[in-house]
């Protein structure tokens, strides 16, 4: 599954293998390209507007319509004075800081923490609705790796180290309540050793 993101200055492409995320990100400055792990990544989804860090284009807007209205009346009142030149840069400067400034502060980003890496997305490129179907792709073969990699055991595991895996990944939220209390139900009735999501346990 691929999600392609367009946000001027921005584009972020994501595509999902087997066992990680591809990502590609490229902003003004800088492009990186480079895979993570699902094992690295965690399930927590954190959402962020961004709108307070806005605030910082506020105080630009005064300085440039200072600077373009000194413009205006110096040409009006005297069109040929010293100050237009420096008037006309001014206002550019200002209008240029403001826009970059604007296209560089990034609103409405979903990030998938709980692990040792972070993915950031935007919300709604190209739509919500795709986004939304692309996140839960990705959770779910998230869960389905930690579940594949920590409910392995081997014949000889006790049953405390198969519990205290099951109950971390519950707390981690790689497994529902549900699927908590089946696993541990299922060792305790009967102590099969291949507890686990129809994965064989390997020695």
């Amino acid at each position: 599954m691929e999600l392609i993101q367009n946000k001027f200055p921005s584009r972020k492409i994501f595509k999902l293998y087997e066992t990680k995320v591809y990502v590609f990100d490229k902003t003004l400055t800088e492009e990186l390209e480079y895979s993570i792990d699902y094992l690295e990544l965690g399930n927590k989804l954190v959402r962020k507007k961004g709108m307070k860090s806005r605030i910082g284009q506020l105080f630009l807007i005064p300085y440039f319509i200072l600077t373009f209205g000194l413009l205006i009346h110096t040409v009006i009142t005297d069109p040929n004075s010293n100050m237009v030149p420096f008037w006309l840069l001014g206002s550019g400067f200002f209008l240029g800081i403001s826009l970059l400034a604007h296209f560089s502060v990034k609103t409405n980003l979903i990030y998938i923490t709980g692990g040792d890496k972070t993915l950031e997305l935007f919300q709604n490129k190209p739509d919500t609705v795709y986004v939304s179907k692309f996140l839960t792709e990705l959770q779910t073969r998230i869960r389905k790796s930690y579940q594949k990699e920590y409910l392995k055991f081997g014949n000889s595991t006790p049953d405390e180290f198969r519990i205290g895996q099951i109950e971390w990944l519950h707390r981690i939220g790689m497994i529902s309540d549900e699927e908590s209390k089946m696993l541990i139900e299922k060792l305790e009735n009967n102590g099969n050793t291949y507890i686990g999501f129809n994965i064989k346990n390997e020695s």
